[in-house]
């Protein structure tokens, strides 16, 4: 589960060396980390880190992310679900995701036919629809219904 979310969260959040404002103007490194592994937050002068530390700090985001999912679940997932939750929930927040439809829907039943729809409604950053976030969400959507290329 952890390799396919992070296959996901790396091609859509894409590697930077250096710090960079992301969409939200937030300080982020690396595939999507805003902070590193002791808790500091990441700044717009922190050194340049290498793909393998990216990688590193990726992989034990991804398991904090995946302990927050598991806690406001109700339901047992297939490991792609999980993927696709833990994908969504590192770009959008446990916070966000805690108080979402969403979530709401898929502890109601994990197999309600319009769960994709409620993917797609979290497609903006900063008030706008990006595109980015559209096809990251059919990404997700893909990987939720089990028919992804990532499988």
């Amino acid at each position: 589960m952890k390799e396919l979310a992070a296959r996901i969260i790396k091609e859509f959040e894409g590697f930077s060396a250096k710090p960079y404002l992301c969409p939200a103007n937030v300080p982020t490194i690396g595939y999507g980390s805003t902070m590193y592994k002791n808790g500091e937050r990441v700044t717009m002068d922190d050194d340049e880190i290498t793909e393998e530390q990216a990688t590193e700090m990726l992989m034990d985001t991804i398991k904090g992310v995946e302990k927050q999912v598991k806690k406001v679940l109700t339901v047992k997932l297939k490991s792609h679900q999980m993927a696709a939750l833990v994908s969504f929930t590192y770009n959008v927040g446990i916070g966000n995701f805690s108080n979402s439809t969403l979530l709401a829907w898929i502890n109601s039943n994990p197999d309600f036919p319009r769960i994709p729809e409620q993917f797609r409604r979290w497609n903006k950053g900063g008030g706008k629809v990006l595109n980015g976030l559209v096809r990251r969400r059919e990404a997700e959507i893909e990987l939720w219904t089990g028919t992804s290329r990532y499988i």
